[in-house]
């Protein structure tokens, strides 16, 4: 990711997923992985933990209820949310001040990653799913564009609270 891609105040954008994150999954052959950034300068000042709370947890309430309902509707299996082993519902899978992996295991055959990863210009955050089961090539492909259009939008509604702050 380099500052002229990522522009501070503007959308996410898809990048190529990096071999970096690759390596903080430990799903052996994930059938489906993306990564969204956006800029964000100054964003290596917060750990990758704040960075995942800020963007699931302080996330305006309607849209926290609807993304918890969707993911409850395909059988997430959440913890509490808040909870310091959880970031919104997400298993705190692994933890350092730079990268975070959260993981949730789905009831339909889905189990997902995600890997946030503050910079010093931008945070970008990585998504890897591996289907269980049969049933899960079914229903991923339909839920993909709604998370591409929530992973935009909880990104961006980040980056711009965390630059109001700093401003």
């Amino acid at each position: 990711m380099t500052n002229t891609e990522l522009s501070a105040g503007r959308s996410a954008k898809r990048i190529a997923v990096p071999d970096e994150a690759r390596l903080r999954s430990p799903l052996k052959r994930p059938d489906y992985q993306d990564t969204f950034a956006i800029g964000a300068p100054g964003a290596d000042a917060e750990s990758a933990e704040q960075w995942a709370r800020r963007v699931f947890e302080a996330a305006p309430a309607p849209v926290r209820m609807i993304t918890r309902l969707g993911w409850l509707s395909f059988g997430a299996k959440l913890g509490p949310a808040g909870s310091p082993g959880h970031v919104a519902g997400w298993t705190i899978g692994q933890a350092e001040k730079d990268w975070i992996r959260l993981e949730v295991v789905w009831a339909v055959g889905l189990r997902a990653h995600l890997v946030l990863r503050p910079r010093t210009s931008s945070f970008a955050l990585s998504t890897f799913v591996e289907y269980d089961r049969r049933a899960a090539r079914f229903v991923w492909p339909g839920v993909m564009p709604v998370h591409w259009v929530i992973v935009r939008y909880l990104l961006g509604h980040a980056a711009k609270t965390f630059a109001g702050e700093r401003a």
